[in-house]
């Protein structure tokens, strides 16, 4: 967040706090827009078609990864990027969701420790509206932040405690700068989104996506830091127990 000072035509002041991601230049991050025109009639929003779009789009082979019940996932391996995809044109809220998300990345992408942790943004991904009016945003592109856990120690992968230490130091710095935690985790103790962490399988370095961004400043900076302590200790011994031995 920035601290600003508010001044009023008498020369009164307040100290008062904004959410950087409120002042983000989303037009300032390079763009790939859809072409919706060359949908057949009736055509609907699905993953095949968001596939087909982006590669006319793009004129790159990418790898469907993956998806949920609002975006897909594909792989570019040319540049070693991800694009993140709305699944339909008919979400308002989780488009909106969307913005917000990728605003938030762009505010904080000069950190050291939000950039340690996350991977940042390269790109936005639009469409032209079919009335008309302006484009309307559809997805992000993002440096890939690795492969899975699972897949790294399937490798063969290894990790230490002291790795797991930088990321756990580095991810509270995140918290403390932007005021929350990931949101979509860790619950009462467990980790629940295994897949939202990513490891580096060159440097070992642990990252996170698809965080969640604003969502409002209601908890108290007591509440907060319990919380952020509770998921620094979840996510410690959770990846303690996946990749280090236990003594005999």
């Amino acid at each position: 967040m920035w601290y600003i000072k508010i001044v009023d035509g008498d020369g009164n002041s307040e100290a008062a706090t904004i959410d950087k991601s409120e002042v983000a230049d989303i037009t300032a991050v390079p763009k790939v827009t859809l072409n919706l025109s060359s949908l057949p009639p009736q055509s609907g929003f699905t993953p095949g078609i968001i596939h087909q779009l982006l590669e006319e789009s793009t004129h790159i082979n990418l790898q469907r990864i993956g998806g949920s019940a609002s975006r897909e996932a594909f792989y570019n391996p040319r540049t070693n990027e991800v694009y993140l995809v709305l699944n339909s044109l008919n979400l308002p809220i989780i488009q909106k969701q969307l913005e917000e998300q990728i605003k938030f990345y762009i505010s904080y992408k000069e950190d050291e420790a939000f950039s340690q942790v996350i991977a940042p943004i390269t790109g936005i991904i639009t469409i032209k509206k079919l009335d008309g009016d302006g484009e309307a945003i559809v997805g992000m592109i993002q440096k890939s932040a690795g492969i899975s856990l699972a897949e790294y120690k399937r490798r063969g992968g290894k990790i230490t405690s002291k790795q797991i230490e930088e990321f756990l130091e580095n991810y509270r710095k995140v918290i403390e700068l932007t005021g929350l935690p990931h949101g979509d985790l860790t619950h009462s103790g467990w980790v629940v989104e295994w897949d939202n962490i990513r490891i580096d399988p060159e440097t070992g370095r642990l990252r996170l996506i698809d965080y969640q961004g604003k969502r409002g400043f209601k908890e108290s900076a007591k509440i907060l830091l319990g919380e952020t302590e509770a998921e620094i200790q979840t996510l410690r011994l959770a990846l303690a127990d996946f990749f280090i031995p236990k003594a005999a």
